[in-house]
């Protein structure tokens, strides 16, 4: 009974509307007892009624677009948390190159150019490159150093 109440609410809106149209139309008062007239009003309160339903859906339209934005964002934000705790990794382990780099290109595509950089380096030292944070004439002189104390190890 709500619903048909809330209809004819809707309905009798609909037609004041309409009569409101066509006498604005006509600059005039109108008489709705004549046929003519009240073939008028109806097709101005086709009208409307089309009008409000397009309204509705373009509503409904922009309402499922938002819920969809959000559950979008949601599920990025999601996934940037989750993304963001980089797996334990033994960094003394022989890490081979192509983790570093798909640990580079993740973070990269998330904007952390810092720790992409960082493991874009790492995995340049895999390929025989300095290690990261070590100029090329420290690495010599580690080298001249770790070789002179692995010699002294061998020595009796």
């Amino acid at each position: 009974a709500e619903q048909s109440d809330g209809e004819e609410e809707n309905n009798a809106e609909i037609i004041r509307l309409a009569k409101q149209r066509v006498e604005e139309a006509r600059g005039e008062p109108c008489d709705f007892d004549d046929l003519e007239d009240l073939e008028e009003l109806e097709e101005a309160a086709e009208a409307i009624r089309r009008e409000l339903r397009e309204q509705r859906q373009r509503r409904r339209a922009a309402r499922e677009a938002w819920q969809r934005e959000a559950r979008l964002q949601a599920k990025r934000e999601a996934e940037a948390q989750t993304s963001t705790k980089p797996e334990a990794v033994d960094e003394e382990s022989e890490a081979g190159p192509q983790l570093w780099k798909q640990l580079a290109a993740a973070a990269f595509v998330r904007g952390d150019y810092y720790l992409a950089q960082l493991y874009y380096s790492k995995e340049a030292h895999c390929h025989g490159l300095p290690p990261p944070g070590v100029a090329p004439a420290e690495e010599e002189e580690i080298g001249v150093v770790g070789h002179a104390a692995a010699e002294a190890e061998s020595s009796p």
